[in-house]
């Protein structure tokens, strides 16, 4: 993920472990409480790149630079020790939630 993430950029790729509460500030709030989901996506090579393309980020890039962040994404498959020789493999995503209640 760390290597995906420095290819696509950071949009949309903090560590879920990191982010702080988006309600502290407000006194509109109570304390919230937070939760983390995981879930992972049976991905292939072309999967990958499949995902990766349709990001608005990735895909409003100048052609030459579009190609260029495929290509890597692709050899990210072919090379990175955790991916090299798996024809599947699995994207991992973290989701974090927020409860409160409102207030007054």
């Amino acid at each position: 993920m760390a290597e995906l993430s420095s290819i696509i950029g950071s949009e949309g790729t903090s560590e879920a472990g990191s982010a702080s509460d988006p309600l502290a500030a407000s006194a509109a709030f109570s304390p919230s409480t937070r939760r983390i989901y995981g879930f992972e996506q049976p991905l292939d090579r072309e999967l990958l790149v499949s995902l990766v393309r349709s990001r608005s980020y990735v895909a409003t890039l100048p052609d030459d630079e579009r190609r260029t962040v495929l290509s890597r994404i692709g050899g990210l498959c072919e090379e990175h020790p955790q991916l090299t020789g798996r024809t599947r493999f699995p994207m991992p995503y973290r989701t974090l939630v927020y409860r409160a209640t409102q207030l007054g």
